[in-house]
C-alpha cells in the first residue's frame, strides 16, 4: 500500500491564497482532502506509479476556476450549522424564534379546520371578555373626563330625607351652598348643579324633548374641562338671576341633533318659551356628574326662576328647597375628612341663623364616585355587578382554552411520530415545547384580533338597545388603548391556559414507541386520557354552571314581569306630562288636566281616564294618566 501524501495540508496551502472564511475553510479542506486522496487511491489501484499518481493528483489543485467557486458556495454557507448530536450549545435566539414562527405559520395552514375550530373558540371567550372590559372600563374606571377627578367631591346636606317628601335623593339649597362657598378655606372652587330635568325645544317639526341641566358659572372650571367649541359662562352671566339666557351645549346633542355644524354657536334654542343663545359645546364624552346619563344642555343656574316649575321658582333663595347639590375641588392638604370637618362649623351656624329650614342640618362631603354612580345603584353596587360579570365571563374563555386543549391534545397524538423523530435526532425537551408553545401563541395572536373585532361588535349590539332618542344622552363604549392591552394580556394568558399542558404532555413523547410504524396508528396512551377526561369534565362542569345562571336569570326576569301589580294591566295606557314645567301655576295645572281628562275621555275607544298627582321625574312634580279602553273593568 503506497505512502499517502499529506493532502490536507497541500489543500490549506492552496485555500490560503483563495481568502476562504473561517467558519467554511474547515469543511472545504477536509472535503478536497478526502476528494484528492480517493483520487490518488483510484490512479495507484489502476497501474499507475507513487510518482504519477502523485503528480496527477496534484494538477486537480492547479485549475483555480473551480476552487474559487467552491469557496464562494462554501462562503455563503449559514453562519449557524447543523448541531453535533449530543452538543447542548445554544443558537441564536431570535433566528430560532424567527424559525419556530414560520414553522408554526406552515402547520396552523395545513389545518385549516382545526385552526378555524381553535380561533372560533377563543375569539367568542376573548371578544365577551373584551365586551365586559369595554363597560368597565367605560363606567368605572373613565367615568367623568374631568381634569384629576380624584381631588373632586360632592356636597350634600346631612339629613336632606327629613326637608321634604319629594325628594327621594340628598339635595342642597343653593342659598346654602352659596353661604359655604363664602366660608370655606378647603376647596379651590365649589359650584352648583341640578339633575337633568325635561324641557320642551320648540322645532321646526313641532315640540321636542331635551334634557336640560342648571348650573352655576363655575361649574366647568370646577371639573377643570375645556369647551370642544365656544365658550363657557362668564361670571357676568351667573350673577343677576334671569338675565343671561345663554347655553352650554353637549357634543353628543350637537352632533346627534345639528349634525356637528360649526355654525352652532350663535344659534336661538327656544327652551320652555325663553330664547337660549348657545355661547359653546362641552367636551366630548362628557355627560356632567355622572356616568350614565347627561343633558343636552346646561343652562345658568340664575335661569331657575323661569325654567322650574312653579313651586320650585323660589329654589335660588329658599333654603328649605334642596334643589341643587354641590361639587367642589378640594384644595392643597386637604382631605375628605378634613374638608368635612372644615365645613361642620359652618353649618352649625347656618342651623342658628335659619332654624326654620336649617335645624338639625349638617354637611355632608363625599367623594365624586357617589354621585357619578347614584343612577347606576351606587360605585359599590356597579362594581359587585362588573366582578361577576367579568367572572362569568372568565369561565367561558376558561371553557373556550379547555375546549382548544383538547384539540391540541387530539393533534399532538396525530404529530407523535414527528414528535419522536425530533426527539430522536437530538431535540432537546425544551426546544420542542417552544416550538409548540410558539404555534400556540399564533394561535393566540389570530384569535385576539378575532375577540377584538367580536368585542367591538358586541358593545355596539348592547347600545343598540338603548332608545334612539336617548342615544345621545348616554354614555358611549371606550373603546380605547386600554381595552386592547386588556385583549392582548387575556391573550397571553390563554397561551399558558391551553397550550402549556398539550406541550408538556407532547415533549414527553416515548421515542422508541413512536419511532414504529405499528404504534403511530395506536391508541392514546392512558396517562393522555385522563388529562382529556379531566379537561372534558371541567368544561362540562363550568358550562353547566354558567347555563343554569343563565337560565335562573331569565327565569328572574320573566317571573318579574308577570308580577301581578294588584290591578289589571291589559288595554291600559300611561301617559306622562309635567305642565308645571312648562310654567303652569298651580291652578292652570289643574284647569289642564281636566280639560284633558275630558278630551281624552272623548276620543273613540277610551273607556276611562284617570289622573294621579305626585308622581316623580328626575325629581320634578309630574302627574301620570291612566287610559284604558275596549273592554274591562273601568277605573275609578
Amino acid at each position: 500500500m503506497p505512502e499517502m501524501p499529506d493532502w490536507k495540508s497541500l489543500v490549506e496551502e492552496r485555500l490560503r491564497t483563495l481568502r476562504c472564511e473561517t467558519p467554511a475553510e474547515p469543511d472545504l479542506t477536509a472535503e478536497l482532502a478526502q476528494h484528492l486522496e480517493d483520487y490518488y487511491r483510484e490512479l495507484c489501484s489502476g497501474g499507475a506509479s507513487e510518482e504519477e499518481a502523485y503528480q496527477r493528483t496534484l494538477s486537480e489543485l492547479d485549475d483555480v476556476y473551480p476552487l474559487r467557486a467552491e469557496v464562494e458556495r462554501s462562503n455563503r454557507m449559514a453562519k449557524y450549522d447543523a448541531v453535533p448530536a449530543g452538543d447542548a450549545r445554544p443558537g441564536n435566539l431570535f433566528e430560532d424564534f424567527c424559525r419556530d414562527l414560520g414553522y408554526g405559520g406552515r402547520a396552523i395552514r395545513k389545518s385549516p379546520l382545526f385552526t378555524l375550530a381553535a380561533v372560533l373558540c377563543l375569539g367568542m371567550g376573548i371578544g365577551a371578555n373584551t365586551t365586559v372590559f369595554t363597560i368597565i372600563n367605560t363606567l368605572l374606571l373613565h367615568p367623568l373626563p374631568a381634569s384629576d377627578p380624584s381631588r373632586l367631591v360632592v356636597l350634600y346636606d346631612a339629613q336632606a330625607s327629613r326637608r321634604t317628601q319629594q325628594w327621594s335623593q340628598p339635595g342642597l339649597a343653593y342659598a346654602n351652598l352659596q353661604d359655604y362657598m363664602a366660608g370655606q378655606k378647603c376647596f379651590r372652587s365649589v359650584a352648583a348643579f341640578t339633575w337633568p330635568q325635561v324641557l320642551t325645544l320648540a322645532g321646526t317639526n313641532g315640540p321636542e324633548r331635551m334634557f336640560g341641566e342648571l348650573v352655576s358659572g363655575q361649574y366647568f372650571d370646577t371639573l377643570g374641562l375645556t369647551p370642544a367649541l365656544g365658550r363657557f359662562f362668564l361670571p357676568s352671566e351667573a350673577r343677576e338671576p334671569g338675565s343671561a339666557p345663554v347655553a352650554v351645549m353637549s357634543y353628543g346633542a350637537w352632533q346627534a341633533r345639528y349634525g356637528g355644524a360649526r355654525d352652532i354657536l350663535g344659534r336661538t334654542l327656544e327652551l320652555n318659551n325663553i330664547a337660549f343663545k348657545v355661547i359653546g359645546v362641552a367636551p366630548k364624552d362628557f355627560l356632567g356628574v355622572s356616568a350614565v346619563f347627561g343633558p343636552d344642555v346646561w343652562l345658568p343656574a340664575t335661569m331657575s326662576e323661569r325654567l322650574s316649575p312653579a313651586e320650585f321658582r323660589s329654589a335660588l333663595s329658599d333654603r328649605a328647597k334642596p334643589l341643587f347639590r354641590g361639587v367642589a375641588r378640594l384644595g392643597d392638604g386637604f382631605s375628605i375628612g378634613r374638608a368635612q370637618a372644615s365645613l361642620e362649623p359652618l353649618a352649625a351656624a347656618l342651623a342658628r341663623e335659619y332654624p326654620e329650614s336649617n335645624e338639625g342640618l349638617g354637611i355632608s362631603v363625599r367623594p365624586i364616585t357617589d354621585e357619578l354612580f347614584m343612577t347606576a345603584g351606587g360605585a359599590s353596587g356597579l362594581t359587585l355587578a362588573s366582578a361577576v360579570l367579568l367572572l362569568v365571563v372568565m369561565l367561558v374563555l376558561g371553557i373556550a382554552c379547555s375546549n382548544v386543549a383538547n384539540l391540541l391534545l387530539a393533534r399532538a397524538e396525530s404529530r407523535r411520530h414527528e414528535i419522536g423523530l425530533r426527539l430522536a435526532i437530538g431535540a432537546s425537551r425544551g426546544r420542542l415545547i417552544r416550538q409548540l408553545l410558539t404555534e400556540s401563541a399564533l394561535l393566540s395572536v389570530v384569535s385576539c384580533i378575532a375577540g377584538v373585532g367580536l368585542g367591538y361588535v358586541g358593545c355596539r349590539f348592547l347600545w343598540s338597545f338603548v332608545p334612539t332618542q336617548y342615544i345621545h344622552n348616554m354614555v358611549t363604549p371606550k373603546f380605547d388603548g386600554g381595552v386592547l392591552a386588556f385583549a392582548v394580556l387575556v391573550s397571553l394568558a390563554t397561551v399558558a391556559l391551553f397550550g402549556l399542558a398539550p406541550a408538556l404532555r407532547a415533549s414527553r413523547t416515548d421515542v422508541v414507541a413512536a419511532l414504529k410504524e405499528e404504534t403511530a396508528a395506536a391508541g392514546r396512551s392512558r396517562r393522555a386520557l385522563s388529562l382529556t377526561n379531566a379537561l372534558v369534565v371541567g368544561q362540562v362542569g363550568f358550562s353547566l354552571l354558567c347555563l343554569t345562571t343563565a337560565a335562573l336569570f331569565f327565569h328572574a326576569l320573566e317571573r318579574a314581569y308577570t308580577v301581578d301589580p294588584g290591578f289589571q294591566t291589559s288595554h291600559l295606557a300611561l301617559v306622562i306630562m309635567s305642565p308645571a314645567q312648562a310654567g303652569y301655576d298651580p291652578g292652570r295645572v289643574k284647569e289642564f288636566y281636566r280639560v284633558t281628562r275630558e278630551h281624552i275621555q272623548s276620543l273613540p275607544g277610551v273607556e276611562s281616564v284617570a289622573w294621579a298627582s305626585g308622581m316623580q321625574m328626575r325629581k320634578m312634580s309630574a302627574a301620570a294618566h291612566g287610559v284604558r279602553w275596549g273592554s274591562g273593568k273601568p277605573l275609578t
